[in-house]
């Protein structure tokens, strides 16, 4: 057994916060999710502020544990910062996942933007997405700079998604591959 989630949760307007064992997803999930079909899902042990305000979403967690689905627990330092904004009929997303673990010399910095949205062609809806990512990846022995390109796009006819899309994960010279260490893999 494994407590899930066991957090103290405060929101007044614009602002919110969230201290304890928690859920935390951000976007599609790739860089930042919960594993959630698992039986143990994946959770951590953070602080989270939040401030959203018209086009404006801000959020931040600092890391303290890392509570994989294996069971098997990280003790990191790590910063998630991730700033949406909404930009005619999609949304615009920066985002710095500063990845440090404690207990060794590894640490894994993500920087990146991603835009999604869609649109109405009559009854069709047009979906479309893409996403860049930078990552220099650092352990005692080895460093890597690896990037990330994601695009897809399609259409929902009459209830059912038709999209196409493609994923390139960079390595660097065989020291290290684009990595998400803490995204629902899985679903992609």
């Amino acid at each position: 057994n494994e407590w899930n989630r066991a957090q103290v949760s405060y929101k007044k307007d614009e602002f919110g916060a969230v201290v304890g064992r928690q859920r935390i997803i951000l976007d599609d999930s790739r860089f930042i999710g919960n594993v959630g079909w698992r039986a143990n899902e994946q959770t951590f042990d953070a602080a989270t502020f939040t401030y959203a305000k018209d086009a404006l979403s801000v959020h931040y967690s600092f890391l303290d544990k890392v509570n994989q689905i294996n069971e098997n627990q990280l003790d990191v330092s790590d910063h998630l910062i991730n700033v949406s904004y909404k930009v005619g009929s999609g949304k615009v997303t920066g985002f710095a996942y500063l990845m440090d673990k404690d207990d060794a010399e590894e640490t894994r910095d993500t920087i990146g933007v991603r835009y999604a949205g869609s649109s109405m062609a009559g009854d069709t809806k047009i979906i479309y997405s893409g996403s860049f990512a930078t990552q220099t990846y650092e352990t005692a022995t080895a460093e890597a700079d690896t990037t990330y390109l994601a695009l897809e796009a399609g259409a929902v006819v009459s209830g059912v998604t038709l999209a196409l899309g493609n994923e390139t994960l960079g390595s660097d010279d065989g020291n290290a591959a684009f990595g998400f260490p803490y995204g629902t893999n899985h679903k992609f």
